[in-house]
């Protein structure tokens, strides 16, 4: 069974897609295409018996969707969305603002690793 089937996500859906997607690059440390099973429990690891730095770590490389090293504002709206519960989701606009308001002092439209923890 694969992480997909066991975590119940649709790859065919936006939302099931993009955390496949980024839970394949997030696990996938050596970059070859392949969750080999060493980097399946090392990222399992990660996500229940991390440090809070640590999965701070890895929640920001998976909403850090284009690897640059920073989350930009449409990733962070584009990871909210999928988060959010449907009755919030009118609020998404204005809670991405109110997070780069806070977060964002640099005022670069970005949030940096420094200023994301």
């Amino acid at each position: 069974m694969c992480i997909r089937d066991s975590l119940k996500l649709d790859p065919s859906s936006p939302e099931g897609g993009l955390l496949c997607d980024t839970l394949f690059d997030v696990f996938d440390r050596n970059r070859n295409g392949i969750v080999e099973p060493a980097e399946l429990y090392t990222g399992l690891a990660m996500l229940s018996n991390a440090s809070l730095h640590r999965k701070l770590e890895v929640v920001f490389r998976i909403f850090d969707r284009d690897g640059t090293g920073l989350i930009q504002q449409w990733e962070l709206r584009a990871m909210l969305s999928r988060l959010l519960p449907r009755h919030r989701q009118a609020h998404l606009d204005g809670l991405v603002k109110d997070i780069m308001r806070r977060s964002d002092t640099s005022r670069d439209g970005k949030l940096s690793w420094t200023e994301f923890s």
